[in-house]
């Protein structure tokens, strides 16, 4: 059963009405007849979003929040995150930290 067909029993909205609105064959079989261009790149694992992009020199950080909720950071030893090749800085949030590395 469609959601629509459930908001619109208890809304008082006629559905004759909605229903002469709607396009020829109705609008599953509208929704049939369109594709989506994307869909079989995402399924191969071919698209690329935004957070796969990478450029040259480009720096990334990873966040490690409180893990109780509510809990606030007491300290942070970062001497040896620092020393790990590739990071570039560790920064003190609130409740968090954040190494950025390259």
């Amino acid at each position: 059963m469609a959601f629509a067909f459930l908001w619109l029993g208890g809304s008082g909205i006629d559905r004759a009405a909605m229903n002469a609105r709607r396009l020829p064959g109705g609008a599953a079989a509208a929704a049939a007849e369109r594709w989506r261009v994307d869909s079989l790149d995402k399924v191969k694992g071919a698209t690329q979003f935004g957070i796969d992009v990478r450029l040259r020199g480009m720096k990334v950080a990873t966040v490690k929040a409180c893990p109780a909720f509510g809990g606030k950071l007491a300290a942070v030893d970062n001497k040896k995150t620092r020393a790990v090749p590739g990071v570039v800085d560790v920064i003190r949030i609130s409740n968090a930290v954040a190494v950025g590395a390259s």
